[in-house]
Parts: C-alpha cells; structure tokens; sequence
C-alpha cells in the first residue's frame, strides 16, 4: 500500500481528536514530499532521518521536529496494528527530548482573585457572567480540557448525580464530577437559557440578537487572558486549571494513582508532570514525615468499642507522643 493512502486511511479512521489530526497532517505530508509516495513497506530510519535533517535546515525548533516524530511513530504503530505489513519498527525512531512547556498552577489566593473578577465583570446580562463562571468553575472541579468543556452538551449532564458525560482524549468516554458550587451555578445557568443549542457553554449576543453557537477553543483562551491582566496575573491560561485540579486533589489525597485516574491520564508519569508545588508545601511534608511536625490518628476505645477516631496534626515543637497523652485524658474527663 502507497504512503499517501496510508496517510489518509490513518487520518479517516485512527481514533484521534480533531485537533491532534490539524496537528498532524502537516508532518505526515513532510515525509510523502520526502519518499515520494513509495509503498508504507519501503519506508527506512534514513527517509525519516532525511526529513528530519530539512526540518532543523528550515529553523524548525525541536519541539517541532519532537512532534513530526511522533507523528510517524503513531502512523507505523497504527500500520502495524491494522495491517498485516512488515513495516518499520517505529521503536527505532528516536524521539528528540524536549523540556515539556510548564504553564504553572494557580495558588488558592490567585483562584480566588479569579473568581472575584468574572463575578465582578460588566455584561449586559447576567447569563453571561454565570458562563463565564461555568468555565472556570467546570474545569477546576472536573480538570476537564478546554476542547472537552466546548463539546459537553446539556444532554451529557447528571446534575442530580454531580456528573457527566464526556469525550476525552482519543474519543475515549469517560465520567467527570461536579463540586456544589459548580452544580449550583449550572442550574442557574440553565434557568436562563431559551435557546435549542445542544452545548452547554455558548456564544450568546442579548443586544444584538445574534445566532447562538458553541464557543471555541480561541473564545476560552481570550476569557482566560483577560480575567488574568484584571486579576494582575503574569500568566494565565486555562491549562494552569487543569494542572491546579490535579495538584489540589494530590495535595489533599495524597495518592498520584487516584488523581491520574480524575485526571483522565493514559500514563501517571503524565500526572507526575501535573503535579507541581511551592518551597512552603515542600517543607510541609518534610516536617509532617520526618519532624516533630506529624501526623497520626487517634483512636481511643472504651470496653471494646470505639468513644473517639481522628486523625491530629501535631504542630511544629509538639511531641506527638505527649500530644497522645493529652487527648487521652481529656477524653477520660468527658466520660468520667
């Protein structure tokens, strides 16, 4: 089989999301211009290394030639996987080592401040601003991606159940969780929409009555900007929600295995790369582990049934032992 049927049979059918094939096919009609449409099976480490060496000449930065070399592996591990052909080993295409774009995370203090500017924005109707307190709310209590928050529709909710519905990544399905304050403002929302548009998150003009249409990717990332420079944030992009979602519900449990699994993440060491804290959080846990500064439960029980369980922070300078001692006897003067 040609390449360029190939290319366009993996575009058709590779379950991949829209944007990922934007993202592609630019790279996989590279190494067409560069082999000349020979059969998939003819394809050799040396055409790819030839198409790499023309992206580096044409000043492409290495993150580009990172992604068009994950773009061929992608194709030939598909081949493989539909094709009884004995096509390149896409193991033996190196992958350029890139260091991964960190957008950061937000503090609780920076979250707040958000909140308190698109409450506090100026529109013309009130909808608008519950919107825009939908996206923000949506996407830290769910850590759903900007493209997964523009294609949930009203239909995809359980409000009764805090939940949803989505597509994620590689169209895979998937069910995401709603906090109080996020299903309080969504049926707010929802009271003042008349329209038949089948998203929850839309474009809407009240004065000028124009069509009602699905935001898009551009529209949430403007919203982000702009609720930054107001909040005087150096960044903020709708990402950093995403990967403050993850750290929040590290921090708070502890376990990497269950935030890789809200976090919707194929491999934990993507979550790895989520999960990022600050010099006070790390000290932290140095002092709850290894100081006098821990953490333990205690449980005290009275002829075999348990009258107390809780789980204490001792405080810096706090013995944990005589802080056991402590609770023991004010729980001996409750019963006594």
């Amino acid at each position: 089989m040609k390449i360029r049927e190939v290319i366009d049979t993996f575009l058709d059918q590779a379950i991949l999301a829209e944007r990922t094939k934007i993202i592609y096919r630019p790279f996989l009609e590279g190494i067409f211009n560069i082999t000349k449409n020979i059969d998939i099976e003819d394809l050799k480490v040396s055409h790819v290394s030839k198409y790499k060496q023309q992206l580096y000449s044409s000043k492409k930065s290495i993150d580009q030639v990172h992604k068009a070399i994950v773009t061929i592996r992608s194709l030939l591990k598909w081949t493989t996987q539909n094709y009884d052909f004995n096509v390149l080993d896409y193991n033996k295409l190196a992958v350029p080592k890139v260091n991964y774009k960190s957008y950061g995370y937000f503090t609780k203090e920076e979250i707040q401040k958000l909140r308190n500017v698109i409450k506090n924005q100026r529109y013309t109707h009130q909808a608008n601003i519950l919107r825009d307190q939908i996206i923000f709310e949506t996407v830290y209590s769910t850590g759903l991606r900007s493209n997964e928050l523009r294609n949930l529709k009203i239909s995809d909710l359980d409000l009764n159940k805090s939940e949803a519905d989505v597509i994620g990544k590689g169209n895979k399905p998937a069910k995401v969780y709603f906090t109080t304050t996020t299903k309080k403002i969504i049926s707010e929302y929802l009271k003042t929409r008349d329209d038949d548009c089948p998203y929850l998150v839309i474009t809407r003009d009240y004065v000028n009555k124009r069509p009602t249409t699905q935001v898009c990717y551009e529209f949430i990332r403007c919203r982000f900007n702009r609720w930054g420079k107001m909040a005087g944030l150096k960044k903020c992009h709708p990402h950093m929600l995403r990967k403050s979602f993850c750290t929040e519900i590290w921090k708070q449990s502890g376990d990497i295995l269950q935030t890789s699994r809200l976090a919707r993440h194929a491999d934990v060491s993507v979550t790895q790369r989520y999960i990022l804290t600050d010099q006070a959080t790390d000290k932290e846990a140095h002092a709850t582990y290894l100081g006098n500064n821990r953490r333990f439960v205690f449980e005290e029980k009275r002829e075999g049934r348990i009258v107390i369980k809780a789980e204490v922070f001792c405080g810096e300078g706090i013995n944990p032992k005589r802080a056991k001692l402590a609770m023991r006897e004010a729980v001996d003067k409750l019963l006594s």
